[in-house]
């Protein structure tokens, strides 16, 4: 972004701030939500709700908070949350989220996928 002159940075930087910070996958089995980094609530019902606050959509873009304290109580009124953002060497779970990052873009590591259908990742 650096090398862009100004204009292409503002146009660039407008496109993403465009870009929904929670997405919802309808299933057979229920609605799956997708979230960069972090979901700040325990239920998913929140994203139906108001604006989120600045602080909320940092949590969503950047926090590891949620894996970092291993807080495995479920989001509720969802299937499942999907994570990526923070690299691990194989995916986690913790309740109902799972973290599928695990370093494809890097020399050692591999792109995980995760079947929606029956949350198995592969490969495994």
């Amino acid at each position: 972004m650096d090398a862009c002159a100004g204009e292409v940075r503002e146009r660039i930087a407008a496109c993403l701030s465009a870009l929904p910070l929670a997405i919802e996958v309808e299933t057979p089995s229920g609605v799956v939500g997708m979230v960069h980094a972090d979901f700040p609530y325990d239920d998913w019902q929140a994203i139906h709700g108001a604006t989120f606050s600045p602080e909320d959509e940092d949590a969503c873009l950047w926090s590891v908070d949620r894996y970092r304290m291993q807080y495995s109580q479920p989001v509720r009124n969802v299937r499942a949350v999907v994570h990526g953002h923070m690299t691990l060497r194989q995916p986690a779970q913790l309740g109902n989220v799972y973290y599928i990052d695990t370093g494809g873009w890097q020399d050692a590591g591999r792109f995980t996928l995760l079947d929606l259908h029956t949350l198995k990742s592969w490969p495994r």
